[in-house]
């Protein structure tokens, strides 16, 4: 009778783990989105028209981009969600977090640019 108490007391004494694990997939997303993107410019630098098929190219090229928009979209909402939460920082939070921030605020400064350019 007593185990069942102590077991009672302890239960309610412990504090309840509201630490998740989005700024691990958020970074672990970050880094299979550079690995994607690696990879189809490995593939792009390396095609030869003479000796490979261009329609194998585009193909494999429209699935990694496809996948890499798809990852890099999965783990910015983790960033998102991390940053929100207020998660303790660690490396894996800040290469998440500002790693996303990072991206984004560059293809916005480029789209800016582009917008401009093209006025001229």
């Amino acid at each position: 009778m007593e185990d069942i108490l102590d077991q009672e007391d302890l239960g309610k004494s412990r504090k309840r783990n509201d630490e998740t694990n989005n700024k691990l997939w958020a970074s672990a997303c970050l880094i299979a989105y550079w690995f994607i993107v690696f990879i189809k410019n490995y593939q792009i630098t390396n095609y030869n028209p003479r000796t490979q098929d261009a329609y194998a190219l585009d193909r494999s090229t429209a699935i990694l981009t496809v996948l890499s928009f798809i990852i890099f979209i999965i783990g910015l909402v983790y960033a998102i969600r991390s940053y929100r939460r207020r998660e303790t920082r660690t490396v894996t939070y800040f290469l998440g977090v500002y790693g996303y921030f990072l991206i984004l605020g560059v293809v916005v400064l480029l789209l800016i640019l582009n917008l401009v350019v093209t006025k001229i």
